[in-house]
């Protein structure tokens, strides 16, 4: 079943089948080479963005969802602690903090090429970063310490379904759009030999990788300390040793990433109008 058949099955729901979909088939003519994405790349990617923005949400439409999750699931706390005397107790702290998320970003061969993927979403997701870090070291008085306990053991827990920042709905369709994009990789793509390309080609100071999972390791340990991490490509700290040094590193790994699915993605990625 085609990729455009399967948006019209799959996210039917969400009232995102008409106007350009995605496709993914045989592309006649276009060379596999790791050069350059196909010139149908910028567009395919952004309608699959717009697409799985239809259900998933914007950014700012799950930023929201996370801060109303994080009310549902620390407000009694913060109330608590307020009582108990201390009003700067922060629930929201805990809150994830949503990066941007590529449409095809799930797919291991048909994700968006040298897109700078593991920086930028450190970029977005810095404040989350910091906060984290603040709160593992965060030292407490004694009192402090003696009413967080006593909030803990008097506030009710949180239902699950109170916390739950997607509908479930919404949440439906991402899976089975993850579930649609996993197949279209079996259907194209080689994961062993994918894997063996990755493997045996040098990455420097990454070590031995034979998986975007393992890349995302390797990257997180080069990550700067906390006090030197940006949190935008305005930060003066972007031009630190720390940053720049990540940045080469990921530019050697998405270089060998392409090289290793480029054919895939050159060979399969187009785009037609739905309502053909």
């Amino acid at each position: 079943m085609q990729l455009s058949e399967r948006l019209r099955l799959g996210v039917a729901a969400a009232a995102v089948t008409a106007g350009v979909v995605v496709l993914v088939a045989d592309v006649p003519g276009e060379s596999a080479t790791a050069a350059d994405p196909v010139e149908a790349s910028a567009a395919v990617q952004d309608q699959a963005d717009a697409v799985f923005e239809s259900f998933s949400g914007s950014r700012l439409e799950r930023d929201a969802g996370a801060v109303l999750a994080a009310r549902a699931l620390n407000g009694g706390m913060d109330q608590c602690m307020e009582q108990a005397g201390f009003p700067e107790w922060d629930w929201s702290m805990p809150r994830a903090q949503n990066p941007s998320t590529r449409g095809l970003a799930s797919s291991e061969f048909f994700a968006e090429p040298l897109a700078r993927t593991f920086t930028t979403t450190t970029l977005e997701s810095s404040d989350s970063i910091k906060a984290d870090a603040a709160a593992r070291t965060a030292v407490l008085s004694g009192e402090e310490d003696e009413a967080v306990g006593a909030c803990l053991e008097s506030v009710p827990p949180t239902s699950e379904a109170a916390a739950q920042s997607t509908p479930p709905e919404a949440a439906a369709l991402r899976e089975e759009w993850w579930s649609m994009l996993d197949s279209l990789d079996d259907k194209y793509g080689d994961a062993t030999t994918y894997a063996e390309c990755l493997a045996s080609t040098p990455m420097g100071g990454l070590g031995t990788i034979s998986s975007r999972e393992e890349a995302t390791g390797a990257l997180s340990a080069l990550l700067p300390s906390v006090d030197l991490l940006p949190t935008s490509q305005s930060d003066p700290k972007v031009d630190g040793a720390a940053w720049k040094s990540l940045l080469a590193a990921e530019a050697v790994w998405e270089e060998v990433d392409w090289g290793c699915r480029a054919s895939v993605y050159n060979n399969h990625l187009a785009i037609v109008d739905g309502g053909a």
